[in-house]
């Protein structure tokens, strides 16, 4: 997977487009990419089905939160190696230009999350 900063921006999405990006990307083998955006340097990989965990906004995150909406995505067979997705934190999405890489940047970080090609 390329540097966040090389791929080819097509369309710039808010935190509900980015959402529902990756929703559509569930039961799909992934590969997912972790990058100091402002480095580009890759921090982590994983990769496997893409699944959603429930919305963490529920049982106490509510309150201390302010009301956000948290979702959790992951990729292991036992939900441990995953990312968050919370509005807060949610700086800018991108597709590229064949809407095969959906760029996440969320604070410092940039998520690259793309089809897993060695289990094409």
């Amino acid at each position: 997977m390329r540097d966040p900063r090389s791929h080819a921006i097509i369309q710039r999405l808010n935190f509900e487009e980015a959402l529902t990006g990756l929703l559509g990307m569930l039961d799909r083998v992934v590969r997912v990419s972790a990058f100091l955006t402002d480095r580009g340097v890759m921090v982590c990989t994983f990769r496997g089905r893409l699944r959603q965990g429930r919305d963490l906004s529920a049982a106490g995150q509510e309150r201390d939160r302010g009301g956000e909406e948290f979702f959790y995505f992951w990729t292991a067979e036992d939900a441990s190696t995953g990312f968050f997705l919370a509005e807060r934190d949610f700086a800018t999405a991108e597709w590229n230009a064949d809407r095969t890489v959906l760029a996440v940047r969320l604070g410092p970080v940039t998520l690259m999350v793309a089809p897993d090609e060695e289990a094409l």
